[in-house]
């Protein structure tokens, strides 16, 4: 803002620039023009009339960016405007406003209190053409060097761990910079309503909690056509709102949509065993698959109510997960799977990231994924155990490949 105050005469004589406090301010009207910092708790007191937030894809979560919008309710007629490069996961802040500006120019929506201007690659856009490179960047040629971008693309193509982090920077796509587990275009297809049948036999996974960590319980139905339906059941101890600002997710969002329990301070076996006890009632579970973290504790809760359900152990080292992970990629590339939209697993599906052994066996990695994996863990355990145990024979060579 300076340089372009320094290059107008009748703005340099109308302002008193301010360096060190990074201030601009306007003689004529008193206004001020300030670059604040990222800490949202001191931006409460703020009533801006304009407000810019550059790279909010970027951002940790969406703190400051509501600190900001709510300031704006002191003015008449404020005005935000948000300046990004797209974040790389759909949960974030930025992302949740394409997908509303989008509904919106899609006639979804009404709201003449919101614009959206997007320029992005195609999702089956040829990333080294130049047709898809002027997609994203209007301005290539012009201000955007077209030899940079040539530079950058020669490279992405010679080492490919940089393709998506091209695709990210230079094509405006919803990428992850380093390499996902899941495509998130073959998981949306996926989205379908999932349809168990009260009195149907099921399968189920488990991935317990440690005390403060998300609980998750994915219940499985394979239908005539080879269909796999899941419906997921979590928890998560704490207070919600402290969690999400930490984890940088909606988990009070998702809490009021019921997509997550609150269970107390700490996990409750308790809760869990109840939940498990009534699915049961409603269909069958043949069998859960359970890591075995603290399943003692869930034993002794299950025995209290008599819930007699077929436990089975499920390892989670490259032995075991391999196969989980191999069925659940296939499933995912086939179409074979129904999982609703449901937000607390498509965010651990973009979360997770695998590891191969020198084998070429592979696992999820939860210190290398970028959040919590807990619910694809347990839909992977669920499915391995659905196909390994089912009453049909089932071609499992054919189905992981």
């Amino acid at each position: 803002m300076v340089a372009l105050i320094d290059r107008h005469p009748a703005l340099s004589a109308r302002t008193n620039v301010t360096s060190f406090r990074k201030e601009i301010y306007d003689l004529v009207n008193g206004s001020i023009y300030v670059a604040l910092t990222a800490e949202a708790k001191t931006k409460l007191g703020l009533s801006p009339s304009f407000v810019i937030y550059d790279e909010l894809g970027s951002a940790d979560g969406p703190a400051l960016f509501d600190a900001m919008d709510s300031a704006l309710g002191a003015r008449e007629n404020p005005l935000m405007l948000v300046i990004s490069t797209q974040a790389a996961d759909d949960f974030a802040p930025m992302s949740q406003l394409i997908d509303y500006g989008l509904k919106l120019k899609g006639g979804e929506i009404h709201d003449p209190a919101f614009h959206l201007t997007l320029y992005t690659a195609p999702e089956n856009a040829d990333p080294w053409s130049r047709k898809a490179w002027r997609a994203a960047n209007p301005a290539l040629g012009d201000f955007r060097s077209l030899p940079d971008v040539e530079r950058l693309a020669k490279q992405a193509q010679r080492m490919p761990a940089r393709e998506n982090s091209f695709r990210n920077l230079i094509l405006n796509q919803r990428v992850a910079a380093e390499a996902r587990f899941i495509d998130p275009t073959a998981w949306r297809a996926c989205s379908g309503e999932p349809n168990i049948p009260v009195g149907v036999r099921v399968y189920a996974g488990l991935d317990l909690g440690a005390t403060r960590d998300l609980s998750a319980l994915a219940v499985v139905y394979q239908d005539a056509a080879g269909v796999f339906h899941t419906k997921l059941h979590c928890w998560l101890p704490g207070n919600l709102q402290e969690r999400s600002e930490q984890d940088h997710a909606p988990y009070s969002a998702w809490q009021k949509l019921g997509f997550i329990t609150p269970i107390g301070p700490t996990t409750d076996p308790r809760a869990v065993a109840y939940k498990i006890a009534e699915l049961n009632g409603q269909n069958r579970i043949m069998s859960l698959a359970f890591d075995r973290w603290r399943i003692n504790d869930l034993k002794r809760e299950l025995d209290a109510i008599s819930c007699s359900v077929p436990l089975e152990p499920h390892g989670q080292g490259y032995k075991d997960m391999s196969p989980a992970v191999d069925i659940v990629e296939r499933l995912v590339v086939q179409k074979k799977l129904r999982h609703g939209a449901n937000p607390v697993l498509s965010w651990c599906a973009a979360n997770a990231v695998v590891t191969r052994d020198p084998a070429g066996g592979r696992k999820f990695d939860k210190a290398k994924s970028t959040g919590r994996i807990d619910a694809l863990v347990a839909l992977a355990m669920a499915l391995s155990l659905a196909l390994l145990r089912a009453t049909k024979p089932i071609d499992i060579e054919a189905l992981i490949g």
